[in-house]
């Protein structure tokens, strides 16, 4: 048997509930590394068990195929679990749980009818719009059959190059239901600590255009000329000297290929302890070589573009990523094979030389980054349809229209008017002061209600600098019975501060916050405009991992 970690079995509750109780389909968001093939054998084997469902589980890839369909027999013996797949030679439709490639299926959507559930891996590849083999599938499923199905989709990156977030209004995913935290998994150790290491040949990619989202794949390999590719191979072998397990991204196969044989003519490598893989390497080939990296035969593993999902190697302990991209998703996906634990690693560094730590941030604010940016891109087309202009939230740092009173989070923007005796035009060449550090001497928590609004719990701060006590306060709004980003926000500020679980309601984090539940910051980091402070930061040196909570009375 399998035993799900904490936050896998809340992926799968949290999905149950949203299946149960509302409409539309659901996303799970688990960075690579954290387990998703357990997430969806659980989530089969409630469907079947628990709801006498049929399933059906897509993957683009036979090597997820496989993993996906190995857990879900482990979790469920006494059930036949099929596969589909022109790939591994095999074609059975009939089970009550079938695991099957997307290439495969897409044309055939009667074999499979009447189905329950559709979970779909790596659902970012998915597009929002009517087109490709997922939704020509899923289009021809509800045709074939009288009664609806759902959708499940689990990913490490929640958007696609071009388009944004994959869910929320007008998008294919109705709701994330559950976004884990990496940091926290890291923290916790199912994940793999990440450093970052110096990288002297990384070349200045702000000259790159981009077609369809992405940088000109002719113009990156220009970039990555030979004398820098040279410098950098120099850099890797040094950086990497006590490392195993070396991957290598290139930027086409022409540039691979003179990463190998530099690496080859390279004195302090051994050229029998280098491999590549390419798109159009044979499957006996590639099958041989990720075995030999996997078992640490192979040292420096080069590919192009074809490992960067459904690859599972945990023993990378070092990444160099030779190449530039302008996709997030792509990105993380690089950056995510070395999260995996291993017991010969302790962390995994990264070697980065096209900017792509600088350009997407790093990888556990790549999520929130696009996520928030898809919503402010909504709110200023939105402004610019209506000729007027926008602001952003001090306190949740939501963008909103200049027209609106109030932002979701509960703020109330002030009135026309300044509070001090600075002009307009002094103030626009004044801007914002340089953020101020506070020593925190108290911290309350309260309900913050207006009307026809979610309540929101206000956290407000005495502080001191210098030894003296501020006359003024600090506050902050946590939008617990909120959605969207305000939510996501939320979540995050609480595992910041507490390895508690998170609280459902604004009651129950107030409750939870006043009985010790989050680690108050012994500093806070504040931004003054012009006309309000906002808390930026904070900084806290433990997160309890319990509190005391309240015994009901006896009668």
């Amino acid at each position: 048997m399998i035993n799900l970690r904490y936050y896998q079995k809340e992926s799968v509750d949290a999905t149950f509930d949203f299946l149960c109780n509302r409409d539309g389909n659901a996303l799970i968001c688990h960075p690579t590394g954290a387990g998703k093939s357990v997430v969806i054998a659980e989530l089969a084997r409630r469907a079947v068990n628990d709801y006498g469902g049929k399933v059906i589980v897509i993957q683009h890839r036979k090597e997820l195929i496989e993993q996906n369909a190995a857990k879900v027999r482990v979790l469920l013996p006494e059930v036949e679990v099929g596969i589909f797949s022109a790939g591994l030679g095999l074609y059975e439709h009939k089970p009550s749980i079938v695991c099957a490639g997307i290439q495969s299926i897409y044309k055939h959507p009667e074999l499979f009818a009447p189905r329950n559930l559709v979970i779909c891996d790596e659902c970012h590849l998915i597009p929002n719009d009517g087109e490709g083999m997922y939704r020509t599938f899923l289009g021809g499923l509800e045709k074939c059959q009288s009664e609806g199905f759902r959708v499940v989709g689990l990913t490490a990156t929640p958007f696609r190059t071009g388009e944004g977030k994959i869910y929320g209004e007008g998008r294919f995913f109705s709701e994330m239901v559950y976004n884990s935290d990496i940091i926290e998994l890291i923290d916790q150790g199912f994940l793999c600590d990440m450093k970052s290491g110096e990288a002297k040949a990384s070349v200045d990619t702000s000259k790159l255009h981009r077609r369809a989202g992405e940088f000109i794949a002719e113009e990156v390999e220009e970039l990555f000329s030979n004398n820098v590719t040279v410098d950098a191979v120099n850099e890797i072998v040094s950086a990497t000297a006590d490392r195993h397990s070396v991957m290598i991204f290139a930027t086409s196969v022409k540039h691979a290929c003179y990463i190998e044989n530099l690496l080859h003519m390279h004195p302090d490598v051994d050229p029998n302890k280098v491999g590549t893989v390419f798109g159009n390497t044979s499957p006996l080939e590639r099958a041989s070589t990720i075995a030999a990296f996997v078992d640490r035969r192979i040292k420096f593993l080069v590919n192009v573009d074809v490992l960067t999902t459904g690859f599972d190697a945990p023993c990378i302990d070092a990444i160099a990523i030779l190449r530039a991209t302008a996709s997030p998703g792509l990105y993380a996906q690089i950056v995510g094979r070395g999260l995996r634990v291993h017991e010969s690693k302790s962390d995994c560094i990264v070697l980065d030389f096209g900017e792509n730590i600088k350009r997407h941030g790093s990888i556990d604010r790549i999520r929130a980054k696009q996520i928030v940016q898809a919503a402010r891109e909504k709110v200023e087309a939105e402004a610019k349809e209506k000729q007027v202009d926008v602001k952003e939230c001090p306190k949740c740092e939501v963008l909103n229209l200049e027209t609106v009173p109030e932002c979701e989070c509960g703020y109330v923007f002030p009135v026309e008017g300044r509070h001090n005796s600075q002009s307009e035009s002094t103030l626009a060449i004044v801007g914002k002061t340089p953020p101020q550090v506070f020593d925190v001497i108290e911290v309350q928590y309260s309900k913050w209600s207006k009307p026809d609004k979610p309540d929101t719990m206000r956290v407000d701060y005495r502080v001191s600098q210098n030894g003296k006590e501020a006359m003024f306060g600090l506050s902050e709004w946590v939008c617990f019975d909120h959605t969207g980003y305000a939510r996501t926000k939320a979540e995050s500020w609480w595992k910041y501060r507490s390895n508690v679980r998170l609280p459902e309601t604004t009651a129950d984090a107030i409750t939870m916050a006043t009985l010790g539940a989050v680690a108050e910051p012994w500093k806070v980091v504040a931004e003054f405009d012009g006309k309000y402070w906002s808390v930026k930061d904070a900084v806290v040196t433990s997160r309890p991992n319990e509190y005391q909570e309240l015994e009901e009375a006896p009668f």
